[in-house]
């Protein structure tokens, strides 16, 4: 095999490193979020270089677009060639680290980023400094922050290997060492709550696990999805400790659902079968729960989690969202959003721009914002972006029908929500988001089958939804064997 292999390959070259480390220079320079570490993390084996050219190729090609603007600024973040040769050099630890990751190499992913820890500790303050005065959007393209995440990453190679005292002391420094917390700040919450776990369930100290929780609750720079999962823990620590957040358990409806049988040779435990026009069809859950509301009051729905609401909000909002004016977030023509996009920054750096547009949304009609989307929908129908789904409506129509069914003040709020913290408020979005343009009802339902749970963010949107005048469920469809197929 490995014969027939070389003869169809032809002749192969190795490239000396050096000159390899110069390309990847270049392309980082160009395209630093195509050419970002981090992608790697889901997909170890993929060659970033040639993913990028691909991508050229396609855009030249005129068989994609994207929002960003044909001629970029390049980064311009690196005073000098060393900082830059050393953020490479950080790419190529986290690269060696998911590779290893990926092949459940545990050893080898706690040497990598051991050796990115010695390293972050042994950075001398001039320099640490530097990298702390960029923005932080701009500061995930530094070895530091590249390095932070290999560290994080040997927190999990760690408790892989049960080696949970390890794991607290590198978590600790993390959390507590003053010149690690302005780096991957999004993180510090799952931190937090690892750091807690460690010590409660696999240390058997309690009390050390609450002084963590109530030390986590007080790091301004944690969301709400990351304290209310805090909260969760503490109050299953202790039955007498209490949290700050209130948050109601949302409103449930129980289903059931016919399934097939359990023994059909994988893994799956329910396959849910509808009936529709004489025909039996199997489907997921959320079709079984999406079915039920078309029976009862409502005339379409989608399951699309957030894809819907990103959707009216990348439309009603893309000249802000996606503005070409804005400094130091547009590197390359093939970006899908600007830079600052998971930041706080999204909304700082637009907030007159935004706070005009929802004064505008809310003293519209249906009718006028139907206009508005219609114009970008019109303009840049096809776009490849991160907020616009074009698949999530049938047809405009069905997109109009969606907007008349929502008041404008229901819609600001959302978006509101959305810009003032994207990072942790882009997903968690209920999975059905169903409506009758005719009465004007909307509503929207999480679906959870068998022994699933709601997460944070999902309770934290239907809690939302729910203060903001949009009906929310929680949907449980429970599964009811039977020898023939009922027509529900």
């Amino acid at each position: 095999m490995l014969q027939v292999v070389r003869e169809h390959l032809g002749p192969c070259y190795r490239i000396v490193e050096n000159v390899w480390r110069f390309f990847n220079a270049v392309f980082t320079l160009y395209s630093p979020c195509d050419m970002s570490s981090s992608l790697l993390l889901d997909q170890p084996t993929v060659n970033l270089a040639s993913q990028l050219l691909f991508l050229l190729l396609q855009l030249a090609t005129n068989k994609v677009r994207f929002p960003a603007p044909s001629s970029s600024s390049l980064l311009h973040i690196y005073s000098n060639q060393e900082m830059l040769s050393r953020y490479i050099m950080a790419k190529e630890l986290e690269a060696d680290i998911a590779d290893a990751m990926g092949r459940a190499k545990w050893t080898d992913v706690y040497n990598g980023a051991l050796k990115a820890r010695n390293i972050f500790l042994e950075v001398d303050i001039e320099y640490r400094l530097i990298c702390e005065a960029i923005p932080p959007h701009l500061r995930r393209f530094t070895d530091l922050w590249v390095y932070t995440r290999c560290i994080s990453h040997g927190i999990e190679a760690l408790q892989r290997q049960r080696k949970y005292e390890e794991a607290v002391e590198w978590l600790q420094h993390l959390l507590n060492n003053k010149d690690a917390k302005m780096f991957l700040m999004d993180a510090r919450g799952s931190w937090w709550d690892r750091l807690a776990l460690n010590l409660d369930s696999h240390l058997k100290k309690k009390d050390e696990a609450l002084k963590v929780i109530n030390a986590a609750l007080e790091d301004i720079s944690l969301g709400d999805k990351d304290r209310l999962l805090l909260q969760d823990r503490g109050e299953k620590i202790s039955g007498t400790w209490k949290g700050p957040m209130n948050v109601p358990d949302p409103e449930r409806i129980d289903i059931s659902g016919s399934v097939l049988g359990k023994n059909l040779g994988d893994s799956r435990t329910n396959r849910f079968i509808i009936r529709r026009d004489g025909t039996s069809y199997e489907c997921p859950v959320e079709e079984v729960a999406l079915n039920y509301y078309l029976r009862n009051g409502y005339k379409e729905g989608v399951h699309a989690e957030g894809a819907i609401w990103h959707t009216v909000f990348g439309l009603l909002c893309y000249d802000i969202i996606f503005d070409h004016q804005k400094e130091g977030v547009w590197f390359c023509e093939t970006q899908t959003n600007p830079a600052d996009l998971n930041s706080r920054g999204l909304y700082s750096r637009r907030k007159m721009a935004f706070d005009e547009r929802f004064d505008i949304i809310e003293e519209s009609t249906s009718e006028e914002l139907i206009d508005l989307i219609k114009l970008a929908y019109d303009e840049h129908y096809g776009e490849t972006n991160s907020e616009t789904s074009w698949d999530v409506f049938t047809e405009f129509a069905q997109l109009k029908r969606f907007i008349l069914c929502c008041q404008p003040k229901v819609l600001t709020s959302i978006f509101r929500r959305l810009v003032n913290d994207y990072r942790n408020c882009r997903s968690g979005f209920p999975d059905l988001t169903i409506w009758n343009d005719e009465s004007g009802k909307l509503a929207v339902a999480e679906v959870k089958g068998p022994g699933d749970k709601l997460s944070t963010k999902q309770r934290l949107w239907l809690q939302y939804f729910s203060e903001h005048g949009v009906t929310a469920h929680v949907c449980h469809v429970t599964a009811r064997n039977s020898k023939r197929v009922d027509n529900d």
